[in-house]
This record gives structure tokens, sequence and C-alpha cells, in this order.
């Protein structure tokens, strides 16, 4: 069963937020085998997405999006997920909403 974590990510600056990542025992969930990935969309049926860059180490996972990605972005309200992978294993980790908010200074 996923995490809930809902984002607030400024438009037009660099997005970085790190994540706890614990096994079932509450131990730091060990990286070796597995690899993250991330995207956000406006809604679940939306065919378009943003990319999520995801960094997984022991016990960390880092997601992060740079400040060209996020002026992409319109404002406003999207879902995301973030899943693990490991050979032939495929969980969602964490998902939510992230609310994109809108840059004044260009």
């Amino acid at each position: 069963m996923s995490s809930k974590l809902n984002l607030v990510i400024e438009q037009g600056t660099d997005f970085y937020q790190n994540i706890i990542v614990e096994d079932d025992n509450n131990d730091p969930l060990s990286a070796n085998g597995y690899s993250a990935n991330g995207s956000m969309r406006k809604s679940f049926q939306a065919t378009s997405s943003f990319p999520i860059d995801c960094t997984l180490s022991t016990g960390n996972l880092s997601i992060e999006m740079n400040a060209a990605t996020t002026s992409a972005i319109p404002a406003g309200r999207y879902v995301y997920d973030i899943k693990l992978e490991k050979t032939g294993e495929t969980v969602r980790l964490i998902e939510g909403v992230a609310t994109v908010t809108p840059a004044v200074t260009r």
C-alpha cells in the first residue's frame, strides 16, 4: 500500500523533496536492485505527463524537478505517483496531489 504525500511545487524554481523509505520492519530500505520513477499528470486520464526525477539510496528517496521543468508546468493541481521496480515486481511507493503555484517573476 502506498503512502500519501501532497506536494507544493513553486513554478519556475528548483523543486526537491527527500523522503525516508523503510521496509516492513521499519528499517531503512536497501536500494540494491531497485529503481524508482515517477510522473505527474493533470488528471488520472490525462495523456501528457511531467517526469519526476527520482534517486534512490538506502533509506532515502529524493524526488526533484529543475526550474526549466517547473516553468513549463501550468499552475494548478495535479496527481502524481512514485513507483519502485525490482526484477518482476512493481510497487507504488508514494502518491498524492501536487499543487503548482504560479510564478510572478519571470
